[in-house]
């Protein structure tokens, strides 16, 4: 067990080889001349991934995570980002795979039987596809709830995303590196993802 996690270790520090404090939140402009594909997941308010196939047939990719600072008075006084590249590597892994869930041609929810498009309070994944040719995007909210997909009666659109997030997490670890990124944060009030925490 415990090579099992020295080896997971090792994989992130090697695949995952940049990781920086910056106040570039924007996502990346698609732009024909430099770049054949662009995907971007956006994981509710506080995360994104954007994976690029650039025209010299090379691959980039990022995730990057997103807190309010709030002051004592005042919500939202500043925005911290970390922005984490990805290897070449894992980046061509997960755009091929990305392709192979058929990540392209998923219907927008409106457009989807049995899917619940909006609710009081709740996470929305947002899909961004852009390609010389074409631009388009789709969005889905709370597809990993329990409680609003049962078992059994889960659309298959719905259960494609599912299978999008989980390979975006089997492959970069989207959760635990938000987690350690708020972990590691100095004390204070921040707020994301309609949660407000406070550290002491």
């Amino acid at each position: 067990m415990r090579n099992i996690n020295i080896i997971t270790v090792l994989f992130l520090l090697f695949s995952l080889n940049c990781i920086s404090q910056t106040n570039d939140a924007n996502p990346t402009l698609f732009d024909s001349l430099l770049q054949r594909k662009l995907y971007r997941i956006e994981l509710s308010g506080n995360q994104f991934v954007e994976v690029i196939e650039l025209a010299n047939g090379s691959y980039s990719g990022h995730l990057v995570n997103l807190v309010w600072e709030n002051s004592r008075k005042k919500y939202r006084t500043k925005l911290i980002v970390q922005r984490i590249k990805f290897s070449e590597s894992v980046s061509k892994k997960l755009m091929l795979n990305l392709e192979k869930k058929e990540i392209e041609n998923i219907p927008n929810c409106i457009d989807t039987k049995d899917c619940i498009t909006n609710g009081l309070d709740g996470t929305l994944t947002n899909i961004t596809i852009t390609k010389k040719d074409m631009s388009r995007s789709y969005n889905y909210w709370e597809v990993e709830s329990n409680h609003y997909y049962k078992n059994g009666n889960i659309p298959k659109e719905i259960q494609q995303i599912r299978n999008i997030l989980h390979l975006l997490d089997e492959t970069i670890h989207y959760r635990q590196h938000f987690r350690k990124f708020v972990d590691y944060l100095p004390n204070g009030s921040y707020s994301f993802d309609g949660t407000t925490m406070v550290k002491f």
